[in-house]
């Protein structure tokens, strides 16, 4: 069996393209961007009744972030990082950052 390197997801790199390269009539607000991260995801997957979105009855799946993606300075969209990142409502990676619950 060959184990790979992991490498970091940095899902705010994509985001960030969306909403800073390319020709200026073609790029989405930063809203939209994310909206098409989140929402969008779990629509081509079906499953947007249970992801893409905080609400009761949905799976809690969130990050905490290391800045504030709709003031950070353009450039500085790529390089966000996560904190706090749970999903089903397990906390699967965390810097620390922020205080875990006991």
């Amino acid at each position: 069996m060959v184990v790979a390197d992991l490498v970091a997801v940095r899902p705010f790199h994509q985001v960030g393209l969306s909403s800073t390269s390319g020709l200026h009539e073609h790029l989405l607000s930063r809203e939209r961007a994310l909206a098409a991260y989140t929402t969008g995801s779990a629509r081509l997957t079906g499953e947007e009744g249970e992801r893409g979105h905080l609400r009761v009855g949905a799976l809690a799946d969130f990050a905490v972030l290391d800045a504030d993606y709709l003031t950070v300075a353009v450039e500085e969209i790529s390089a966000i990082g996560s904190v706090l990142t749970v999903v089903g409502g397990r906390h699967v990676c965390s810097t620390g950052a922020v205080a875990r619950e006991t």
